[in-house]
């Protein structure tokens, strides 16, 4: 739908008759969320409701700028990501001539890229896509990277599977970190190994078999932030967390633009949605 059409839709069925305060927007693109913004601000409505979404990429700079110029009380939920320490000083060392262990290959495609020029000397020139040559004085500390979302998964991923490789080794090969094959670890060693690793990953298995039980456990959660007005724009203020299956909400960290804590009252019957799962999806005229 375009902006005009949501307008449109905004105006008709959000009116001040309208009892429901609080407007949940599940869209993953920015682009979608950005016109539906856009179009609650031209009906007038954007400031009239608590607003709630969701987001998969950690520069809110858009979400932010969109919101230039309103008095809005709007959360947004994300996955749980963190600043790695020693990302920025990591790559900001890197050039086109210091860049191991990254070949000249993927390095030049990534430079031209991110500095939108092509490399005249490389076996890559992007020249139909950035006309303008580099001029060479480019560098990662004067345009920095924003570190994406998920380089934090990422990370945790690859450093808790060798955490794991390393301790099962030591626990359960005779060669410890000398071993050269999962052989040398017993028949079962594989078994094991998925077993150790998930273990460090999302917590023992429900039905273990071992004697190390626990609760299945998630590591990682979200977060929940609330967006204030700012002198340039709206910035982000981490109110709560959602991890383990617990909510952990810093009420003394909310606040409203009334000044009045929001108090949610359920006025409708609220199994709705719980009984539509047990339809399918063609009695709901939604996608299997």
């Amino acid at each position: 739908m375009s902006i005009a059409d949501l307008t449109a839709l905004f105006t008709e069925e959000l009116g001040p008759d309208q009892e429901s305060r609080v407007i949940v927007v599940l869209l993953e693109d920015s682009d979608v969320l950005h016109n539906v913004l856009e179009a609650a601000k031209q009906a007038s409505i954007i400031e009239d409701f608590v607003w709630i979404s969701i987001e998969t990429k950690k520069g809110g700079l858009n979400l932010a700028r969109t919101l230039q110029g309103t008095d809005v009380d709007f959360f947004l939920v994300r996955p749980e990501t963190y600043e790695v320490p020693g990302f920025r000083e990591y790559y900001s060392g890197f050039s086109l001539n210091k860049h191991y262990p990254i070949p000249d290959v993927w390095f030049d495609e990534f430079w031209q890229h991110h500095f939108r020029c092509y490399l005249p000397q490389s076996s890559i020139p992007l020249k139909q896509l950035f006309p303008d040559p580099c001029r060479g004085t480019e560098s990662l500390t004067s345009l920095p990277l924003s570190q994406d979302t998920f380089v934090y998964h990422t990370v945790f991923a690859v450093t808790t599977v060798a955490e794991a490789l390393h301790d099962y080794l030591r626990r359960y090969c005779a060669h410890g970190d000398a071993a050269t094959n999962l052989e040398d670890c017993g028949g079962d060693a594989r078994q094991i190994l998925w077993r150790e690793m998930r273990k460090l990953v999302k917590g023992p298995p429900v039905n273990c078999i071992d004697g190390d039980c626990g609760p299945l456990k998630i590591s990682m959660g979200y977060q929940i932030f609330q967006l204030r007005k700012g002198k340039a724009h709206h910035v982000y203020q981490q109110v709560g967390l959602w991890k383990d299956n617990a909510l952990a909400l810093k009420m003394e960290d909310v606040s409203f633009l009334s000044g009045v804590k929001k108090e949610s009252v359920c006025i409708t019957q609220c199994q709705k949605c719980l009984n539509q799962l047990a339809l399918n999806p063609e009695e709901l005229s939604l996608p299997k």
